[in-house]
C-alpha cells in the first residue's frame, strides 16, 4: 500500500515535472518570438528614421541652393554654379 502510494507520487510528480517543462519551452518560444518581433520593429523604426534624415538633408540642401541664387540675384551675380 505504502509503496503504491510511493510509485504514484512519484508518476505524479514526474506528471507535472513534464508539464512544467513543456510551459517553460512555450514560454521560451514566445519569448523568442516576440524578441525577434521587437528587434524587426526596431530596424524597421531606425530604417524609416534614416529615410527622413535624408529626405530633410535634401530639402535643406534645397533651401540652401535657393538662398545662394537668391543672394547671387541680389548682388548681381549671374554664375549659375552657386
Amino acid at each position: 500500500m505504502v509503496q503504491s502510494r510511493l510509485d504514484y507520487a512519484a508518476h505524479v510528480g514526474g506528471l507535472q515535472r513534464a508539464e512544467e517543462a513543456r510551459e517553460a519551452a512555450a514560454v521560451a518560444a514566445v519569448r523568442t518570438a516576440m524578441e525577434e518581433a521587437q528587434r524587426r520593429e526596431v530596424a524597421d523604426v531606425r530604417r524609416r528614421h534614416e529615410e527622413a534624415l535624408a529626405e530633410l538633408a535634401k530639402k535643406r540642401e534645397g533651401q540652401v541652393r535657393e538662398v545662394f541664387r537668391y543672394l547671387a540675384r541680389m548682388l548681381h551675380f549671374t554664375d549659375e554654379s552657386v
